[in-house]
């Protein structure tokens, strides 16, 4: 399973969904959709309640016997995914297994930590191809879909930026 700083919870997926631009594979669908606060500049998630406790949150009792959060260094904030697998794809075993399938494709994928998808909130929906594609098909969509999204990233990154360069190369890093 994904971090929780990595999942969209209820609300955000559908701020995503409403709002995001599609890519599509004979596999799989991609909805991305641009943070606000990356767009104001800020590098953390937007709610508190988005923060996780391995992410810097620590808790305590005050002297009021109040709960109080106190927040560690700001948490370098990567692009947050869904994995969606529609009701008439089959039953909840099957749906389940091939949403598994996705998330590992999305945990082994190259792009996962590429600076370029920071601030991004990802929605990858299920076409019923993948219901019986192979696990290296299903990695190469990921892939495939992560860059498409990475280069769109880039290109309006470098149009919102009055000195930026559009013609930044990507390149793929092999996470540790």
């Amino acid at each position: 399973m994904l971090p929780r700083t990595e999942r969209l919870g209820k609300t955000a997926f559908e701020t995503a969904f409403a709002r995001s631009r599609t890519f599509h594979h004979p596999l799989l669908q991609m909805r991305v959709h641009r943070r606000a606060d990356v767009e104001a500049g800020e590098n953390a998630p937007a709610r508190e309640d988005d923060l996780h406790r391995d992410s810097g949150v620590k808790s305590r009792k005050t002297s009021e016997g109040a709960l109080k959060k106190h927040l560690r260094a700001p948490v370098a904030f990567s692009g947050r995914a869904a994995f969606v697998v529609a009701k008439k794809l089959g039953r909840a075993t099957v749906r389940n297994r091939v949403r598994r399938r996705m998330r590992e494709a999305y945990r082994l994928s190259a792009w996962r930590g590429n600076a370029t998808l920071r601030g991004l909130d990802l929605i990858f929906l299920a076409k019923p191809p993948a219901l019986e594609a192979r696990h290296s098909d299903l990695c190469a969509a990921m892939d495939e879909l992560l860059e498409r999204a990475a280069r769109e990233a880039s290109r309006r990154n470098g149009r919102r930026d009055a000195g930026g360069d559009a013609s930044t190369r990507i390149v793929k890093t092999p996470e540790n």
